[in-house]
């Protein structure tokens, strides 16, 4: 149902293009904030409070973006934005909860062995206000900004492109793809090796991708995203992240393959457990569901 969802309203290359420059437009108009403020951000009094203020400018474009895909996705498409996110066009808010707040405790339980193995690794940079109003923040921006992505991403492309070649595993390999490349120009890529993070970032989008797929809803995918991304701006941060945050550790040496290992990890374990949750392995075989 979800696939078929998109086959409601109206289709077509010119519609899918029409949508995305759109979508452009308005990121890069939520990003004129930043063009206009980015030298008050980097030079405020408190490099805590310039941080936050910076992670609040780099977050207005995904505003931009979703103000956008909101406005004009059933304008454009004649049918609801509901259908990125279910078939029924239901929305499910208890999924999006518990996969949020399994995916972060999977990932505290992660931090806290890593913690073990190499505590002088890790520097408490804690401050109660700083620290509040940065919870604050993320908890409202950073949501918008992973819905945006997941929504375009796991929604929009794996809906149109499993129609566009007949196969959700085109779908699903496509979108991860491009999710990967659109994060190209993030500062860990610099500092790890694009080949590195590029694994990561299409690695991320085919497990979120087969997620969605398999479930046939977006909701627990975009509880695993915004967790993941609360999670780096508030509890711990690196040198080369792209959230550069007052977060409540910093990390002074990131080892990747201990990254890569903790994902890989935690999408086994989420997958195995959301799989029995959901009943994603009763009745229906695994292949039957994303052919």
């Amino acid at each position: 149902m979800y696939i078929k969802a998109a086959l409601e309203g109206k289709n077509g290359m010119l519609r899918s293009l029409m949508l995305i420059a759109l979508l452009i437009v308005g990121f890069i108009i939520g990003q004129i904030p930043l063009i206009y403020f980015i030298d008050t951000a980097s030079s405020a009094e408190s490099h805590n409070m310039g941080e936050i203020l910076l992670l609040i400018l780099l977050l207005l474009g995904y505003v931009g973006g979703l103000s956008v895909l909101l406005l004009f996705y059933g304008k454009i498409h004649k049918r609801s934005i509901r259908t990125l996110i279910s078939g029924d066009s239901s929305i499910s808010v208890a999924r999006i909860l518990w996969a949020f707040f399994f995916w972060f405790g999977l990932l505290l339980i992660a931090e806290a062995i890593l913690y073990f193995v190499d505590p002088a690794n890790y520097i408490l940079q804690f401050e109660g206000i700083t620290f509040l109003i940065l919870l604050v923040v993320s908890l409202i921006l950073i949501p918008i900004q992973t819905s945006f992505e997941e929504l375009i991403f796991r929604g929009y492309f794996i809906q149109q492109f499993s129609l566009l070649f007949n196969s959700r595993i085109a779908g699903i390999a496509l979108s991860a793809v491009i999710f990967g490349f659109m994060h190209m120009a993030n500062p860990e890529v610099e500092a790890f090796g694009m080949s590195r993070m590029l694994f990561y970032y299409i690695s991320f989008g085919l497990f979120a991708g087969i997620c969605t797929v398999i479930d046939g809803r977006l909701e627990l995918v975009l509880g695993i995203h915004a967790a993941t991304n609360i999670y780096g701006a508030t509890m711990v941060t690196f040198e080369s992240s792209v959230l550069q945050t007052p977060a409540i550790f910093k990390i002074m040496n990131l080892d990747v393959p201990a990254m890569f290992l903790v994902f890989a990890a935690s999408s086994i374990i989420f997958f195995y457990l959301a799989g029995r949750k959901y009943h994603w392995f009763s009745k229906s075989a695994f292949i039957d569901r994303i052919q």
